[in-house]
């Protein structure tokens, strides 16, 4: 039985322009970009230059310290800006989708019996720069391994985009990607929850359903009423929709880069 967290403090601030549930539109984006600064605690080295071509799952950058950390691309196309700022900063590397923007590099996913594969095939991915290392909320370093993993199912933020429609008929891929983080650590996986969610149908982790206002889909809140991070402890944590994305690579042997974003607010026609 899922342990319940009743939690009193915070707020649910009322705003007009919730997303109506309706199917998503599909767009598909005139250039992408990416931002080292999204991946806190790298120092980028850049891999690619203008005008090389990249598939989806393609090396753009990796970490100065930890260079097998790599941040990999979403989309197949043309690589048409490495925009650097002060001191050189890297702001960001704009890509130009092709015709074919899904044309993916394929990745092996078969045979990943233990701790070193299941890391290594995050690192080749990028999916390992998606994972959050506490303290500091930084990208974790290879090889570490924490006492435990927390995953947030929900977003408790104000208009924040409903997943169950996403999430709820790939409970398949889901609990492929839990056997895979069971590699990565001797401790638990938590998984954050609301009352009634379809996650609760994900196996081989420690459910709990968080009741109160926002931020109770916050890591951080999340931590700290379930298992507070002592000092010398390490945890990870990851969203549901970065879950998702391992339980593709691994059905798949491909990166799904699709992401779902919410249109919404007072402002909005049609929030969707």
């Amino acid at each position: 039985m899922a342990k319940i967290v009743t939690l009193k403090k915070g707020l649910d601030i009322k705003i007009r322009g919730a997303a109506a549930d309706v199917a998503p539109i599909t767009v598909k984006p005139a250039t992408c970009a990416i931002v080292p600064d999204d991946y806190s605690g790298i120092v980028p080295k850049v891999d690619v230059k203008e005008g090389d071509s990249v598939e989806v799952g393609s090396k753009l950058f990796h970490d100065k310290q930890f260079t097998d950390i790599v941040v990999t691309s979403p989309v197949a196309g043309t690589v048409t800006g490495v925009i650097r700022g002060e001191r050189r900063k890297l702001e960001r590397i704009v890509i130009t989708p092709a015709e074919d923007a899904g044309k993916s590099i394929t990745f092996e996913t078969e045979g990943i019996n233990d701790r070193t594969r299941a890391q290594q095939l995050l690192l080749d991915s990028g999916l390992w720069a998606l994972l959050r290392q506490r303290p500091y909320n930084i990208v974790p370093a290879p090889g570490a391994a924490p006492r435990d993993i927390f995953i947030t199912g929900f977003d408790s933020a104000p208009l924040a985009p409903d997943f169950e429609s996403m999430l709820s008929p790939r409970i398949n891929e889901l609990n492929k990607a839990v056997k895979l983080l069971q590699k990565l650590t001797d401790g638990k996986i938590y998984l954050g929850i609301r009352q009634g969610s379809c996650l609760a149908s994900v196996e081989s982790v420690e459910h709990v359903v968080f009741e109160g206002p926002h931020p109770a889909g916050n890591a951080g809140v999340q931590i700290c009423n379930v298992k507070p991070v002592n000092k010398g402890d390490i945890v990870w944590t990851l969203d549901a929709t970065t879950l998702l994305r391992i339980g593709k690579l691994l059905s798949t042997g491909r990166l799904d880069t699709d992401t779902l974003v919410a249109v919404t607010g007072c402002e909005v026609t049609t929030p969707r």
